[in-house]
């Protein structure tokens, strides 16, 4: 507009030459100022895309750092609840097992108490049998003496010499 712009004449004016290098000239500014500003606003309305993009990427971390905060805890919770389970099933199973080896330990302490006293009871009938034994073959030797008495070289059978033999 401003280079089709025609001015009248008039005798004492301007150099028409001159009015229209300046009229040249402010329209070729007067363009890149256009231009420019269009650039400008192009670049402004691409940043405020950009400007959404991040308030949007913004808002998406915020909200998966708050998820992850609240699994995080999830988690641990569960962790913990799990760790406690175990530790309680552990503490069970070793009462159970301790009670298990105590009943063995006393099984095997009645099987010992048991077996002592089979010992002591085959102990007093071996030394029964033993006595009894000794009786007879005391008896068995005075009658040999008594029936046996004509011979003198016959060795004599005395308690004393059996008692030490058996």
């Amino acid at each position: 507009e401003i280079k089709s712009r025609q001015f009248g004449k008039k005798m004492r004016g301007y150099d028409p030459e001159e009015v229209d290098d300046v009229l040249k000239l402010a329209a070729e500014s007067l363009e890149q100022a256009l231009v420019r500003i269009d650039n400008l606003a192009m670049n402004l309305e691409h940043l405020g895309q950009r400007v959404d993009q991040f308030e949007k990427m913004e808002t998406t971390i915020k909200d998966t750092l708050v998820t992850t905060q609240g699994s995080v805890e999830e988690i641990r919770k569960n962790a913990l609840k799990e760790a406690e389970l175990t530790r309680r099933e552990a503490q069970v199973k070793a009462a159970a097992e301790m009670e298990m080896h105590q009943r063995k330990i006393e099984e095997v302490k009645l099987q010992i108490e048991t077996l002592k006293n089979l010992r002591n009871d085959y102990l007093v009938k071996f030394k029964s049998l033993v006595r009894s034994h000794q009786e007879l073959l005391e008896s068995m030797a005075s009658e040999y003496r008594n029936s046996d008495s004509s011979s003198a070289n016959t060795p004599e059978l005395k308690s004393e010499n059996i008692k030490h033999e058996v």
